[in-house]
């Protein structure tokens, strides 16, 4: 938190004498900063608040609070962004497992297959069988409602 020495005024206190008056140093800007490291990769987020009549120190919390949020979401989204890469890694592999399972169940007596091996055949013979081996991820807001200073976020169309 930065406060500077211009930042300070004089407060007279009824009608003592000048050397008792009292001076309360108002701070007009504050710099807040919060980093968060997770699995090797660093999260950080700074702010800087301005009012010339004052800040408070509950708004500069409220700020830190708030960064804090918006870190702890980053760090939300690198999770489910390197699980989706795995995932999209491995799909291959996936795919062509499941394509072998199905045709060894395919081999099989139609009364000897289990209640889940004709649920993945009948999968299998779905048009769209491979797309639930698609991983794709690109940091989507799960929560559109998400306006950590209460503000209302307003999207248009097409954007």
């Amino acid at each position: 938190m930065d406060s500077h020495p211009s930042d300070t005024i004089s407060i007279p206190r009824g009608n003592a004498p000048e050397e008792y008056v009292a001076s309360r140093t108002i701070i007009k800007s504050a710099s807040v900063k919060v980093m968060l490291s997770y699995n090797y990769n660093h999260f950080e987020s700074s702010m800087t608040l301005e009012n010339p009549m004052g800040v408070t120190l509950e708004e500069i919390d409220e700020a830190r609070k708030n960064l804090n949020r918006l870190n702890n979401k980053a760090i939300k989204q690198y999770k489910e962004a390197k699980e989706a890469a795995d995932r999209r890694e491995q799909s291959a592999y996936l795919r062509a497992e499941f394509k072998a399972q199905c045709e060894r169940i395919l081999k099989k007596p139609e009364e000897e297959r289990t209640a889940e091996q004709k649920a993945q055949l009948k999968q299998y013979q779905d048009e769209d069988w491979e797309n639930q081996f698609d991983f794709d991820y690109d940091f989507e807001d799960d929560d559109e409602d998400w306006a950590p200073w209460g503000q209302t976020i307003e999207r248009s169309v097409g954007e």
